[in-house]
């Protein structure tokens, strides 16, 4: 009875081993996570989705693209820039997309550091999203290794599936129109209009500015750093809980780092495009002209916000929000060649008057 009952647990305890071993080979032949060598089958994933990558994938990325000296991160208003029109917007060579939804500050402090540490970077360009920071995430496969949860993904067919074009993937449906969708029409009916800005309090993010962007701005001399204040509509309410957090924040980050000779600040929230729900594909996301529009700013240092031109800025931003109607706020989609026409007019006008 005592020996069977040895054998019996030796049996347990043999195949209990035994399928660790397998999945462990599995795991490291496959290696979805890529932690520890990169995979024929998916060494181009990167997908956008958080819950799919992870920092073998980054690291398998950065080592093995192409050469450039660009980087591009940021939450999912950064996903449709262009990587060659950004590259020549900034004066690059070539650009990487590190994106992925709801990017927190905290994940683009990793993706920089990681991204600084092939010596390859000369600009990045990077969104300052507000909306995203202090998002809680599905999953906290970014930051860790995770070995064991690699074991889910073994059996998943999208790894097995080559990404050949790295630079291109994650476009959005940039063709939809979200004045035209039902959400639109639900937001319609439930819009109450906000004055900015409002006395409402709003918890500060100093700490975290600090510690996962201004720092590695001042600690990066070498690199030259663009970066995009996300612009938001005036509709939602969670956008109006948004502005407390803009006008709080705003100002600190602006006088941290618009000084510093490696920094340039772009903002577009006191522009006309802002309130053209046209110009969105859902309540949160810019059509592709708009993107278009952006990056051409930047290549011609348009809407770059200063120390000497932030109150006047931030003056333009309250007016623009407080004029928002909503009835008022879907006449036609604008695209680039307009906006770029009516900004080199409203320039020269301006010129003439001076």
């Amino acid at each position: 009875m005592i020996k069977s009952a040895k054998q019996n647990c030796l049996w347990i305890f043999a195949s209990v081993l035994l399928v660790c071993l397998i999945d462990g080979a599995l795991l490291f032949f496959i290696d979805p996570y890529h932690l520890f060598h990169e995979t024929p089958w998916n060494r181009n994933r990167w997908s956008g989705n958080p819950e799919l990558i992870n920092e073998g994938q980054i690291r398998s990325l950065l080592k093995k693209t192409n050469d450039y000296d660009t980087v591009i991160i940021g939450s999912s208003h950064m996903m449709n820039l262009k990587n060659k029109a950004i590259a020549k917007a900034v004066h690059g060579k070539a650009a990487i997309k590190l994106c992925a939804h709801g990017m927190r500050w905290s994940e683009e402090n990793m993706l920089l550091k990681k991204a600084l540490a092939t010596h390859k970077i000369k600009q990045v360009v990077l969104c300052i999203d507000w909306l995203a920071h202090g998002v809680p995430r599905l999953s906290g496969n970014l930051f860790k290794n995770m070995w064991f949860s690699s074991i889910l993904w073994v059996w998943n067919k999208n790894f097995y599936k080559v990404q050949e074009n790295i630079n291109q993937i994650y476009n959005f449906k940039c063709n939809v129109n979200f004045a035209n969708s039902s959400q639109f029409q639900q937001l319609r009916k439930d819009y109450q209009p906000t004055s900015y800005p409002s006395i409402l309090p709003y918890n500060q993010d100093f700490a975290d500015l600090d510690a996962y962007l201004i720092h590695a701005i001042k600690s990066n001399p070498q690199v030259q750093f663009f970066l995009l204040i996300h612009s938001e509509n005036f509709v939602s309410n969670t956008q109006k809980r948004l502005f407390h957090r803009i006008f709080n924040n705003q100002r600190y980050f602006i006088e941290q780092c618009a000084s510093l000779p490696n920094a340039k600040i772009y903002g577009f929230q006191n522009h006309p495009f802002v309130k053209n729900l046209a110009n969105y594909y859902d309540k949160n996301h810019f059509c592709d002209e708009i993107h278009k529009f952006v990056t051409y700013c930047i290549e011609h240092d348009w809407y770059r916000i200063t120390l000497e031109n932030f109150s006047a800025y931030e003056k333009d931003m309250f007016e623009n929000a407080n004029s928002f109607q909503i009835e008022e706020s879907y006449p036609h989609r604008d695209t680039a060649e307009e906006l770029i026409a009516a900004e080199w007019k409203k320039r020269e006008k301006d010129k003439t008057v001076q």
